[in-house]
């Protein structure tokens, strides 16, 4: 009888381990780090399992909207989604928590959801907890609408407390008042129009904190100078530029430069000035050179006074068989 009386709780006992919901246990933080690895169409069928999970699909930290979890939908059912998704947000705003946003969708897709996607950013920009912001336009250089830039720029750049800011498919646009990003440590430019250098050079006084800059397929900049206040700055490449014409840099700080020019039909005798100043030299550890129209005299003047280098990639620089 005892043997029946033990084996019974045994089972019992088996059963509620068994009937025990350990997802609900879980952290917040750990639970966000879960969702993190899904798309946005599953958080939010997970967020209806439990009332613990009930608000994550607007609370969650990590709000990625991206091209491949759309693709199978019409313009007008993203257009429904995005509407629904800033619904749900205006509703929790008071305690809504994003740490990073990222966007990432065609061209067409955006300018059918045009509307709510400013609302969209307009809200996230507004929080205080935002750190990072990833907003890119597939195929951005077809969506010609400087005033939609500007609209989205105004947005993002209210967003003080960012660490990292990756902006594709825009047309870049200074602010008209004093904007300063004085936390932001990872700041990449790429497939943007610029109409005017102004439009890119005041990030080098707005941002103190900056360790890694990359400007990348920047349409229209010609002439780039990347001095001011980057005494953080250790990392800078330049990328596929193609009416790039000159790079002066002046940052004592630089440990990395990435130089990728484009292959050009300027003819043969077109060399691109690349001034950097002494300090800038002396500091440099690792410097990458690809497509290089720079010359082999005007090469060795300037590797000279890069004593401390310890990395030198030339790759496809066909001038250089002259370097003394």
């Amino acid at each position: 009888m005892m043997e029946l009386l033990e084996n019974g709780t045994a089972k019992q006992n088996e059963v509620s381990v068994t009937k025990k919901d350990y997802i609900s246990t879980l952290t917040e933080h750990i639970i966000h780090e879960i969702l993190s690895r899904l798309t946005m169409p599953d958080v939010a069928r997970i967020s209806c399992l439990s009332k613990t999970w009930k608000n994550f699909s607007v609370s969650f930290p990590c709000l990625n909207i991206e091209q491949q979890y759309f693709d199978h939908l019409s313009y007008d059912s993203f257009k429904n989604f995005m509407y629904h998704k800033v619904r749900s947000m205006s509703i929790k705003e008071e305690s809504l928590v994003i740490h990073k946003f990222k966007l990432c969708m065609h061209y067409k897709y955006v300018r059918e959801a045009k509307e709510e996607i400013v609302n969209c950013t307009r809200l996230i920009s507004k929080m205080s907890t935002i750190k990072e912001f990833d907003f890119q336009i597939i195929q951005g250089n077809h969506f010609d609408n400087p005033d939609y830039s500007y609209e989205l720029l105004h947005h993002i750049y209210n967003a003080k407390m960012l660490m990292v800011l990756r902006l594709s498919g825009l047309i870049m646009i200074q602010p008209f008042r004093d904007t300063k990003f004085s936390h932001l440590e990872i700041l990449r430019l790429e497939n943007v129009t610029v109409h005017k250098e102004s439009d890119i050079d005041w990030f080098f006084t707005s941002c103190p904190m900056v360790r890694e800059i990359a400007i990348v397929k920047c349409n229209g900049l010609e002439h780039l100078k990347v001095c001011g206040n980057l005494g953080n700055l250790k990392l800078l490449e330049i990328a596929f530029c193609e009416m790039l014409k000159s790079v002066e840099i002046q940052v004592p700080s630089l440990e990395k430069l990435v130089l990728y020019e484009i292959k050009r039909n300027r003819g043969d005798d077109f060399c691109m000035a690349l001034s950097i100043d002494s300090e800038t030299s002396e500091s440099l550890r690792e410097l990458t050179l690809c497509n290089s129209t720079i010359r082999g005299i005007t090469f060795t003047c300037l590797f000279s006074r890069c004593s401390n280098v310890e990395s030198l990639v030339l790759d496809w620089s066909m001038h250089f068989f002259k370097i003394k």
